[in-house]
């Protein structure tokens, strides 16, 4: 049952947290602790995806595979600088072709331009294809599990750790932005007595906290859906589906830690931004004085 005064709202279940662990540190150690009792087998799961994330840096390759693999890579390097006077001509071909189209017409000249442009586009998309092939045959020969591959897998994952970290920041300015302009506005501006500048504090943590959920969630997404084509490019075969397997379970379980450590800071902060508030530690006391109540009727005899 979830009572409410003022901008506060705290449930009994989430009371009885505040009652069972004191501290931020209680709270982390016994939350770990009843996990690990009800669920032994993910937890097993969610360590070795953790040694697997820190401790797993590939099989080395032996010097004739690497003089192989930087042979292919040297010339998927000069097929892709070959292919520089292409891209500058798809660019100087779109410039031409934009500038001759109408707003809701293209005559000869746009046709003409256009036709060029998907003529250079086309020529671009074939040096492309042979550089990618030149660089699954590097790929290849050293094979998905060694240093290169699992190299190669990280600069994904970090690539698409950025990209998380970027949207949150993003969406956070973006909250900051409005409830600015909703303070000045006084859009959001509540006229009441009980007005709480505590909790407003505390609402923008959980929105940084939910920003932050969702980008690394979106990121998360983003890699796996990339693991797959990385995969593919090796055409590694059931090696491959395991090495997919592996790297998706490592990659999920430091997302489960990073979660961890964002709810735990980002709780325990919030907290301590709470207590400040008048509003919260009357809503405390109200509930405890009633739980206390409801224990003493409890306990007295049936014929009273």
């Amino acid at each position: 049952m979830a009572h409410r005064n003022g901008n506060v709202n705290i449930d009994e279940g989430a009371l009885a947290w505040v009652n069972r662990y004191e501290t931020a540190t209680d709270l982390v150690v016994g939350v770990a602790k009843d996990t690990i009792k009800e669920h032994p087998k993910k937890f097993s799961v969610w360590v070795m995806g953790l040694l697997i994330l820190a401790f797993g840096t590939g099989l080395a390759v032996t010097t004739e595979q690497k003089q192989k693999h930087d042979h292919y890579m040297n010339q998927a390097s000069k097929l892709l600088a070959s292919s520089d006077n292409i891209r500058h001509k798809v660019v100087v071909r779109e410039q031409a072709y934009r500038a001759s189209k109408g707003w809701f017409s293209c005559d000869r000249t746009c046709t003409a331009n256009y036709e060029a442009l998907l003529k250079a586009q086309e020529e671009l998309d074939a040096a492309m294809l042979l550089v990618d092939e030149e660089e699954n045959k590097a790929r290849r020969e050293v094979g998905i599990f060694s240093e290169y591959g699992v190299a190669d897998c990280r600069k994904i994952m970090w690539r698409s750790w950025e990209w998380g970290k970027a949207y949150a920041k993003r969406m956070t300015w973006w909250d900051a932005t409005w409830t600015a302009m909703g303070a000045f506005t006084g859009r959001n501006r509540r006229r009441r007595d009980d007005d709480d500048t505590w909790v407003r504090i505390a609402q923008f943590v959980l929105k940084i906290i939910w920003n932050f959920t969702v980008g690394m969630t979106f990121a998360l997404i983003g890699f796996l859906w990339k693991l797959i084509w990385f995969v593919r490019a090796f055409q590694a075969g059931p090696a491959g589906a395991l090495f997919f397997v592996l790297a998706a379970i490592a990659v999920i379980s430091g997302f489960v830690l990073y979660l961890m450590s964002l709810f735990t800071v980002g709780g325990a902060v919030t907290y301590q931004i709470l207590k400040q508030s008048p509003n919260f530690q009357r809503e405390i006391r109200m509930q405890q004085g009633g739980q206390r109540q409801r224990f003493v009727e409890d306990r007295r005899p049936h014929w009273q």
